[in-house]
């Protein structure tokens, strides 16, 4: 007797539904208290808005979480790491399991078991909430027992959510739905680096120039006259090294006051160091 496993659930409607637009939390309350207060009488196509707009909202963040799932602490993107855990929201595929169990039918050509069939809900507007919630859980069910749970990705830089018809093992840098927005996001990563890079060696600079000057307070950041010194101070090291610029020339006092504590740290450390030597 042969077995058939079919799957009622497609990808196309997962991403339509993950990449739809919803409204912002404050008009989601909005909108959900003017339905409570109409007891459900809205019109149908203001409810049936609402209501898919509350199963992407439901479907979304346990979507996101399996699939972090399946990248380790160094940012690499396993697709087929991912897992299915209880104690994140996947818990929704257990809990539709436990509540609409698959349907089976028995016939000629043998077994069939179906999977993410529509289950009868109350058509009651009290329910209106949890039925959008167990829509969401038989399309979460749906997705990850589906042969494609393992193409579905979501772009880094743009978070739209994509199928990719011949996943990698493995992506170092993770997933991209385009080569323009891997190359977006990596000249915004190396942007970044550039500049973390030149605030911390500014940070540097203002240190040293308060050890040499023999400063030993943590209180130093009050006087506003040695502020505006460490600021030329570094300012003039910017001249001579365009590594600690990245996109400013100078610096004033205020980028001092602004940064004091990260300046204090790096004083500290070097007084210590010095004291050890």
């Amino acid at each position: 007797m042969s077995s058939t496993v079919l799957n009622l659930v497609d990808g196309e409607t997962i991403l339509r539904l993950l990449n739809r637009e919803v409204p912002s939390a404050q008009k989601r309350s909005e909108r959900i208290l003017r339905f409570i207060a109409r007891e459900g009488k809205i019109s149908e196509k203001e409810l049936q808005k609402l209501f898919h707009d509350e199963v992407a909202s439901c479907f979304r963040t346990p979507v996101d979480q399996w699939l972090r799932t399946g990248v380790d602490a160094g940012g690499v993107e396993s697709p087929r790491s991912r897992t299915i855990v209880r104690e994140h929201a996947m818990h929704g595929v257990f809990q539709y399991f436990a509540m609409h169990p698959p349907a089976v039918s028995l016939g000629a050509e043998g077994l069939s078991v179906f999977i993410g069939e529509p289950p009868e809900v109350p058509n009651d507007w009290t329910e209106f909430f949890q039925n959008a919630a167990t829509e969401a859980n038989r399309l979460l069910v749906g997705l990850v027992l589906s042969d494609w749970r393992f193409n579905i990705f979501k772009c880094r830089y743009c978070e739209c959510y994509y199928l990719n018809p011949k996943p990698r093992a493995s992506y170092l840098g993770g997933t991209y739905c385009s080569a323009e927005h891997r190359k977006s996001a990596y000249a915004e990563r190396i942007t970044a680096e550039k500049r973390d890079a030149a605030k911390c060696g500014r940070e540097i600079v203002a240190a040293k120039y308060l050890v040499e000057r023999g400063v030993t307070t943590s209180e130093w950041h009050k006087d506003a006259k040695l502020k505006s010194r460490v600021a030329a101070a570094v300012s003039i090291h910017m001249a001579k090294d365009p590594n600690l610029c990245s996109g400013r020339y100078q610096v004033r006092p205020h980028w001092v006051s602004r940064n004091c504590e990260q300046i204090e740290a790096r004083r500290r450390a070097f007084f210590t160091s010095q004291k050890t030597q």
